[in-house]
């Protein structure tokens, strides 16, 4: 309804990540907790970004959760679980999103520490990579040049 979309759980421009993250909080936490969500649920307006954003946004929230709950993991499994939530932000990594909703829903300071979290998330972007050169097929300018191939190319 804010962005002109149908009304969904699920809006379409709207940073996966914060969403799913905004659902297990909104879930989690009372009638009274809930009403300060209404502020954020415009804010989120237009979050939806690059695989990289929904990566960095993803990170920000595991580092909120060992935050929260004081524990980390090691570092070869974080490795491993960073790999497979890259396949799928949105889905296969919803558990984090519930235990860290779950964990500042039970905290007296959680619920600022949710509205800041989401703040930190809608302003987390990582800069687009500027588009590679088309490969027209002709070789490079220093290859056709004698001159040039001579000082660019080592010679043992």
């Amino acid at each position: 309804m804010l962005a002109g979309e149908r009304f969904s759980d699920h809006p379409g421009s709207v940073c996966r990540v914060i969403a799913a993250f905004l659902r297990c909080y909104n879930d989690a936490v009372g009638d009274e907790r809930r009403r300060d969500l209404y502020r954020s649920a415009a804010d989120v307006v237009g979050t939806r970004s690059s695989r990289a954003t929904e990566g960095a946004r993803l990170a920000v929230c595991e580092r909120a959760l060992a935050a929260a709950t004081g524990r980390t993991r090691p570092r070869l499994i974080r490795r491993v679980v960073h790999a497979l939530r890259l396949l799928d932000l949105g889905g296969n990594v919803t558990e984090v999103y519930r235990h860290l909703a779950d964990a500042l829903s039970v905290r007296e300071d959680g619920h600022a520490i949710a509205l800041a979290l989401v703040d930190d998330l809608i302003a987390t972007r990582v800069p687009l990579q500027p588009p590679c050169q088309i490969m027209t097929g002709a070789p490079a300018p220093w290859l056709s040049n004698p001159r040039l191939r001579r000082s660019r190319v080592p010679m043992n």
